[in-house]
């Protein structure tokens, strides 16, 4: 079953980041990083209880073959999940918490 989800508006603005850097420095790469962030996505709503809590109650996804995280709150009563970052492997953590409130 897939489950529905919602991106956060900050979490929207780093994909379109990370997709912008890779128009300009790795162009030939930017197809395969869009397949591969449809892939997360597709992971995470058909298993959201998949990954383990890291932050809370907050997972991690990682992205196949790309530096980058998808971190996503699985809300259970309501059935959605929740994207509220997508950060490079070597970025601050900080966003999660700001996004999902203190630990």
């Amino acid at each position: 079953m897939t489950y529905p989800h919602f991106i956060r508006a900050a979490a929207e603005l780093e994909i379109r980041r990370a997709l912008d850097y890779y128009a300009i420095n790795v162009p030939h790469k930017l197809v395969d990083l869009e397949a591969a962030i449809d892939e997360v996505i597709g992971r995470i709503t058909e298993s959201p209880q998949h990954a383990r809590e890291r932050v809370a109650d907050v997972r991690c996804a990682f992205v196949h073959g790309f530096p980058y995280q998808a971190w996503y709150v699985w809300h259970e009563n309501q059935r959605v999940v929740e994207v509220i970052a997508f950060l490079h492997a070597r970025q601050d953590r900080a966003p999660i918490v700001e996004r999902h409130g203190p630990v």
